[in-house]
């Protein structure tokens, strides 16, 4: 073929062929298939990140079994009384968490709602509180502590306080993690 009908010939592949030039098929463009949706990691990638994986979609939890609850003391807990302690005995208390926060990520946050009903009948009163508070990886083997998160003491007023705090975690992109919830009252103060 002389080298012009060759030239002629050559382009004519890279669209439909003219009728009267005859060329091999043109190549069809090769297709990017995307990337599968899901979260399946190779063998190499699970070696490398499956624990960091395995962490950060665990979110903000407690550290430990006395991770979140109320304590007896006024700035650390000197006996931990649990997340659901019932009536508080006499004395100072305090609400604290400490928190297993996942080691990959910036701006992990929490928030703490609080509810206090107190009196009864016309006298009830309902107060209510809320709060974010940053937290952050603690290092190996200690959990990021938020102690006092509130301060309680008993007995209270005059009338009896029955309240409810729950602290719910929150991811940098904005999604709320399990809450965690605890209950207690203060008994009124005698006289």
């Amino acid at each position: 073929m002389p080298a012009p009908l060759l030239l002629l010939s050559a382009l004519a592949c890279s669209e439909a062929p003219p009728a009267c030039v005859e060329c091999a098929p043109c190549p069809k463009p090769a297709v990017v298939e995307p990337a599968a949706s899901g979260d399946a990691l190779t063998a190499w990638e699970t070696s490398l990140l499956g624990d960091q994986l395995t962490d950060l979609r665990a979110g903000i939890r407690p550290y430990g079994d006395r991770g979140w609850g109320l304590c007896t003391g006024t700035r650390t807990c000197e006996d931990f009384l649990g997340p659901a302690p019932g009536a508080l005995p006499a004395g100072s208390h305090l609400l604290r968490a400490e928190l297993a926060v996942p080691q990959l990520g910036e701006g992990w946050k929490v928030r703490l709602d609080t509810t206090c009903d107190t009196g009864e009948g016309d006298a009830a009163r309902t107060d209510t509180a809320s709060r974010e508070l940053s937290v952050r990886y603690a290092g190996e083997g200690r959990g990021y502590r938020l102690e006092p998160l509130l301060r309680i003491e008993s007995p209270g007023g005059r009338t009896a306080r029955s309240c409810t705090a729950t602290l719910t975690p929150l991811r940098p992109d904005g999604e709320q993690g399990t809450p965690l919830t605890a209950a207690w009252t203060v008994p009124a103060r005698e006289g």
